[in-house]
Order: C-alpha cells, then structure tokens, then sequence
C-alpha cells in the first residue's frame, strides 16, 4: 500500500504543479489584456490562490527541509510537501495551513478544460497597452 500511496501523492502532486503553471499562464494574459479582470490575488485565499501555495510548497520543499535543518531548533519538521485526506489536499509553510478540496481541484481543472477549448475557438483578444 506505500507504493500505491505513493504514486498517489506523485499524480496529485504533479497536477497541481502543472494546473498552477496553466494558471499562471493565465493570469500573466490578464496582465496582457487588461480588459478582463485577473483570476485571482495570492492573498485572496480562493481556490485559484490556495493551489499556487500548494504547488509552491511542491516546488520549494527542498527549501523547507534546508532552512529547517539549519535551525537545529526543535518544532516542526517538514515530512512532505503536500500531504492526502479524505476530502483535501493539505499542506503547511511555517504554522499556516492551506487545503484544497477535491471538488474545488475538479472544478479548477474543468474551468482549466472550458478556457483552453475557449481560448483555442477564439481569437485573442488585442492587447489594451499603448504601443
């Protein structure tokens, strides 16, 4: 059962990776046309803000481990970057705690569906900034 786990926690691991790399592709295209409003601010805690400290956690868990380490202070060690429940998934920078829901991962990753097949029927929009 660890290696199933395992390969669960790489899969959801690298999906959230890679929705948040989408996601920030197009939030940077709200920047670009700036007649649509953007997605979402990092301090938002919406489902769109709570996937980047997801994936940001994936992406610097070497650097949690390294500046735990170096502390040598007693307190919380980090084990794993994002972590698997029942009905989330969990992670934790210092004290703070963020979740994503498996139904709000679902939802983001069907609205990631509808945008591209919008973006891919569509022509772009042209850009608002002066030339």
């Amino acid at each position: 059962m660890t290696s199933t786990h395992a390969i669960a926690v790489a899969r959801f691991e690298n999906c959230l990776i890679q929705l948040s790399a989408a996601q920030s592709r197009l939030s940077a295209l709200s920047d670009l046309f700036p007649q649509h409003p953007p997605m979402f601010t990092p301090q938002d805690d919406s489902d769109h803000a709570r996937l980047a400290k997801l994936a940001n956690r994936i992406r610097h868990f070497h650097e949690d481990i390294t500046t735990a380490a170096s502390k040598r202070e007693p307190g919380p060690f980090p084990l794993a970057p994002i972590w698997l429940t029942n009905t989330s998934i969990k992670c934790r920078k210092n004290t703070v705690f963020h979740e994503l829901t498996y139904q709000e991962l679902a939802a983001l990753l069907i609205d990631a569906i509808n945008t591209a097949k919008t973006m891919a029927e569509s022509p772009l929009p042209t850009s608002q900034a002066p030339a």
